[in-house]
């Protein structure tokens, strides 16, 4: 028998913008607090049944050695394999409102059968989750519990896993359809990142079917998709003016720019737009320095920038298809960042700083990122992964042989001293750097 405390929960709304309106419930985020040893037994779960959990290789939420990137650059080659070749990518974002919340708690165990999952496992959830109980803190104040009766556990270990196997199903319905793009005979047609759902079809007519499909499923599974946060784009060409798409009978606006993952692919090309890193990059370095201060310790200021500013400013880097003039801002704004920390003149060249403190210049720091992708990517069993590097392999190895990186078996400590060794011969030989 569990104890109160373990099926019990604190939800504790936070503002998800300073500047909205406090007064609407929409513009709150509940955290749910929960016991930390109702966490350790649903860590115990997982260890005993997660590999009955697998999900769809077009799922890359919370999946051990999968995450955002892999996802990007699923998008990303995918879009491009049809756009080198001509032809036209149309795309849907499908917004999922409040997802985890309205998991059908039914459907859920449903479907956990259906997997193969030991009945001994179900009923131990159907059991837990059917006490669930929650109470609101607002100002030191706690409010009335009351019943939980959809939704996985929010915070909880098991809960992301348990969502992925509750949506996993419309890939296959979507894989069945006939509709979504192909690469060879690898359906690419929707790429899941736990709730967001991207959806890729060669035609207007065949991209409207997932959505009609995508619209179906929700209606059976209590999903809701949202039209107004819905983005509808294309790549390969204008945008149409005779072909709408519609979600729910609402006709969704053709946008110039996709936001996927907290990274922003522009129309018809399907570049990646990096004006927003940049700018968090800046804010981040400029909080870093008004705490610091003017006594600053500077070795001290690198290492936060390196912590804080540098996985900001890349996320997303491996998948960056960057102009020369974009190269060489990135590089100007990293060296008038050691400019910055150390008090330099603005026309001083910060290379024997850098060198001196360990760090890369900016641009190598993108290609070694992309390197140590690779090779994680190539040990990947998914295959969509592994047709997508295999046609972009010629890329792979001009990457690689820049650096003198025979093979990309060897490990990430042996890449990244490669090269740094590139580094300093280049810097060496064109006399912005003299070793002693």
């Amino acid at each position: 028998m569990f104890q109160p405390n373990f099926c019990f929960g604190i939800i504790i709304p936070l503002l998800k913008n300073k500047h909205g309106d406090v007064a609407s419930s929409d513009m709150y985020r509940g955290i749910t607090l929960s016991s930390t040893v109702s966490k350790l037994f649903e860590r115990v779960l997982l260890d005993l049944f997660g590999d009955y959990l697998q999900s769809d290789m077009l799922q890359y939420g919370f999946k051990k050695n999968v995450g955002c990137v892999d996802a990007l650059f699923t998008f990303n080659e995918s879009v491009r394999y049809f756009t080198s070749r001509g032809s036209r990518v149309f795309c849907v974002s499908l917004d999922a409102n409040k997802a985890f919340d309205r998991v059908l708690h039914s459907g859920l165990l449903l479907k956990l059968l259906q997997k193969g999952l030991p009945v001994k496992f179900v009923k131990l959830l159907r059991f837990w989750y059917s006490r669930q109980t929650c109470a609101v803190l607002w100002n030191s104040v706690l409010g009335d519990s009351f019943d939980i009766l959809c939704g996985v556990r929010q915070g909880g270990v098991l809960s992301p896993i348990l969502f992925s196997a509750y949506i996993d199903d419309i890939i296959c319905v979507l894989r069945n359809s006939g509709y979504g793009v192909y690469i060879g005979s690898v359906f690419i047609g929707c790429i899941l990142y736990a709730d967001d759902i991207i959806l890729l079809s060669a035609s207007c007519h065949g991209i409207q079917k997932l959505v009609d499909l995508c619209l179906e499923y929700g209606r059976t599974w209590d999903i809701i998709f949202n039209p107004r946060k819905t983005q509808c784009i294309t790549f390969g060409g204008k945008q149409p003016t005779l072909c709408s798409v519609t979600l729910d009978d609402v006709n969704l606006e053709w946008s110039d720019k996709l936001k996927y993952l907290g990274c922003y692919f522009k129309s018809n090309t399907c570049y990646s737009d990096i004006t927003h890193r940049v700018r968090k990059y800046y804010g981040c370095l400029n909080n870093i320095m008004s705490v610091l201060g003017k006594g600053k310790n500077e070795m001290t200021a690198v290492h936060l920038v390196r912590t804080y500013c540098i996985p900001i400013l890349t996320y997303g880097s491996e998948i960056w298809h960057i102009t020369e003039s974009e190269r060489r801002s990135l590089n100007v704004l990293w060296n008038n960042t050691f400019r910055k920390i150390f008090n330099c003149c603005w026309r001083e060249s910060p290379f024997s700083l850098q060198f001196h403190t360990g760090c890369l210049p900016m641009h190598l720091i993108i290609d070694q990122q992309m390197v140590l992708f690779y090779k994680r990517a190539l040990n990947s069993s998914n295959v969509v992964l592994q047709t997508l590097l295999c046609l972009k392999q010629r890329s792979v190895n001009s990457l690689t042989s820049l650096y003198n990186i025979r093979s990309l078996n060897v490990s990430c400590n042996a890449i990244k001293e490669r090269i740094w060794q590139y580094y300093v011969r280049n810097a060496v030989s064109t006399g912005h750097l003299t070793l002693l």
